[in-house]
């Protein structure tokens, strides 16, 4: 796993890549290229934000400065863009059975069974894999191409909103 290149992350129960909860964020966060934190406007002081080839990654800690939660989305589209950005599934962070940005909702429900989908008239759906750790992975879905454009880690419940 190369903590430059998304592509080779691994999004699991534990985390997205170099991006582990419990992990010391100033830790990972030193292993990534100069220049990759992103300025976002968010008054949540216990989020961070990095831009690394194209993905948008968003960490979240606790007051002790470990990782509590991690997003990993493709910020060029949004959960209602009318099109896809066409990356390829492996292009970018990927589960062990190969979902990823462009997996279908198909092929996710196809290789997660169980995992629990969203109401049919909610405008940003996510759907959630409840780990045996306990933690969960989200997958959040553009509404128009019906694909997969945002992950994420949590040692919970995903949460609603993170800087509002």
């Amino acid at each position: 796993m190369n903590p430059a290149d998304p592509a080779t992350w691994i999004v699991s129960d534990t985390g997205i890549g170099p991006f582990q909860l419990g992990a010391n964020v100033t830790s990972v966060t030193a292993q990534l290229p100069a220049g990759s934190a992103a300025t976002v406007e968010c008054p949540n002081p216990l989020a961070g934000f990095f831009d690394l080839a194209g993905i948008q990654v968003v960490l979240f800690r606790d007051d002790a400065g470990a990782i509590v939660g991690v997003s990993a989305g493709n910020p060029l589209q949004s959960p209602n863009a009318a099109t896809d950005s066409g990356r390829s599934p492996l292009g970018g962070p990927h589960t062990l059975k190969g979902i990823g940005y462009g997996s279908t909702v198909a092929e996710l429900t196809s290789a997660y069974p169980l995992i629990e989908r969203p109401a049919a008239d909610d405008n940003f759906p996510r759907f959630t894999e409840r780990t045996t750790g306990r933690s969960s992975i989200s997958f959040n879905v553009n509404l128009a191409s019906q694909t997969v454009n945002d992950m994420g880690v949590w040692p919970d419940s995903p949460p609603y909103e993170y800087c509002g």
